[in-house]
């Protein structure tokens, strides 16, 4: 099956179902016009959406002493960009939700995975670039999308991939001339997305090695997706990165070492904090 003939298959599926609310709310949250009424309006639209919402703003993750009772409130105690986080997630989660796993992989470890390095990302956006990382979010949850996409339509050959101890994405060009980062990227091109998402998706085993601020988010990826393999976070997908493109990464975004270090050790705290919680069950 050609690359394009499986993107044709993948958008006839619920898969692609979620790219509207994924738009919205990415558009919403980036309108610097938008106040808290209108963002819980937008929410509150998806009635599932808005219970998960509420739910998770309520749970001692967050550390609510007094119990949030609407989503415009959640906005306002927990802040507009914990609840973009957090409508990101549910809307994405759902993908993950309604995809299966097999004896050898196990599609809560991807999400997990994902949710890591989501975090991750955010924090290195906000900690060290001391930037907002208004799309790094997004990008850590679905930087892995393709190798969904692979587990549910072409299974045999995801089979062979995933039983393999050689280089994740090598079997992959091997079994099906593309790669999970490229399905990913020619995936959400059709999405309305920003595009410095579509190159991290694309570049997330390979990321631009220049700091050109389109190229930054690319980086960013990169060095979270390393870090939290290397912790065994999830689901580990590539066994064979080189340390010295982790590094030749960090450089290049003037990232310390021992910042990253910092930040794998708050990614694992807030982890085990949100396994306690449920997030990581279908």
């Amino acid at each position: 099956m050609t690359m394009s003939d499986l993107i044709i298959l993948v958008n006839q599926t619920e898969i692609s179902s979620i790219r509207t609310s994924l738009f919205a709310i990415l558009k919403a949250f980036s309108d610097p016009q938008v106040n808290a009424r209108l963002l819980a309006e937008n929410i509150e639209k998806d009635p599932p959406l808005s219970s998960r919402i509420m739910r998770i703003a309520n749970s001692s993750y967050y550390g609510s002493r007094r119990k949030i009772e609407s989503i415009k409130e959640a906005i306002i105690r927990i802040g507009q960009e914990e609840v973009k986080t957090l409508a990101l997630s549910q809307k994405v989660w759902e993908i993950f939700a309604n995809s299966c796993g097999n004896a050898r992989f196990n599609m809560c470890d991807l999400w997990k995975h994902s949710i890591a390095v989501a975090i991750f990302s955010q924090k290195v956006y906000r900690q060290e670039l001391r930037l907002s990382g208004g799309n790094a979010y997004a990008a850590g949850l679905l930087h892995d999308i393709g190798i969904i996409v692979i587990n549910q339509f072409l299974q045999d050959e995801f089979e062979m991939i995933i039983k393999s101890d050689e280089s994740f994405t090598d079997k992959e060009v091997e079994a099906l001339s593309f790669t999970h980062a490229e399905i990913g990227a020619e995936l959400i091109s059709g999405w309305g997305l920003p595009d410095d998402i579509h190159n991290a998706i694309r570049l997330h085993h390979q990321p631009f090695l220049k700091k050109e601020s389109k190229e930054i988010l690319s980086g960013v990826i990169f060095i979270a997706d390393f870090a939290c393999m290397q912790e065994n976070i999830g689901f580990v997908d590539e066994k064979s990165y080189l340390d010295t493109n982790y590094q030749l990464s960090l450089d290049n975004l003037k990232i310390s070492h021992r910042s990253a270090e910092v930040i794998t050790a708050e990614v694992i705290e807030d982890i085990e904090h949100m396994e306690e919680e449920g997030w990581f069950k279908v």
